[in-house]
């Protein structure tokens, strides 16, 4: 038997039949258990599961969730170049991000500190 775990809306964990479906971790699902439909979220896909648990109901349907694209650029650091960036006077060695401070190490070893801003 194909069984899925999806957390309900109200937070229960209900194991349904989901036979014919391949739903995944993350996918919203309606779920039918007796004459009631509810939503919820697969948290647990068949190909997860080693036994079969006692199911509650069967899974209707699955989808992938719309996840909004992520950005980093409000993060403290995210401007700052990346390790090992090659700049004229010399890599990037270190970055501090509170500070806002860059550490390169030129050429001949030496190693200079200044504004990460002054790289742009």
């Amino acid at each position: 038997m194909n069984v899925a775990g999806i957390r309900l809306g109200d937070g229960r964990l209900v194991w349904v039949a989901a036979e014919g479906m391949d739903p995944q971790p993350l996918d919203e699902a309606v779920v039918r258990i007796g004459d009631q439909s509810l939503t919820g979220v697969v948290v647990v896909a068949p190909a997860q599961l080693s036994g079969s648990p006692d199911v509650a109901g069967h899974l209707v349907s699955a989808q992938a969730r719309e996840v909004p694209p992520l950005s980093c650029d409000d993060l403290p650091g995210a401007a700052m170049p990346p390790l090992g960036t090659e700049t004229p006077e010399g890599i990037v060695t270190a970055i501090n991000a509170v500070t806002g401070m860059v550490s390169l190490t030129r050429p001949d070893g030496e190693r200079v500190e200044f504004p990460s801003s002054r790289l742009e």
